[in-house]
């Protein structure tokens, strides 16, 4: 399953963007390849003149429990991506 499968986007005609979360399975907890396709959208929403706001949902029972702890159990630190780089990429959609 790749990135654009665990974070959908769409946008309506009205310039409502959706970007969904859709690892139900995991209670939409954030892996690397969610926090960059985020990133990605985010500034892809900012570059756009149809977008005019970005709603955030989950697909199933919960949001997003947060982190996914599992795999930061596992990965190599030297190749996680810059946690402020996702964080900064959300707070500058404007």
């Amino acid at each position: 399953m790749g990135a654009d499968d665990l974070v959908r986007w769409t946008v309506d005609s009205d310039g409502v963007a959706w970007m969904t979360l859709d690892r139900p399975d995991k209670l939409n907890a954030l892996n690397r390849a969610m926090r960059e396709r985020i990133a990605e959208l985010a500034a892809e929403a900012n570059r756009r003149e149809d977008v005019r706001v970005v709603v955030f949902s989950g697909e199933g029972r919960a949001f997003c429990v947060g982190q996914d702890l599992t795999e930061h159990a596992v990965s190599d630190p030297e190749k996680e991506p810059q946690e402020a780089d996702f964080l900064d990429a959300v707070w500058q959609l404007q």
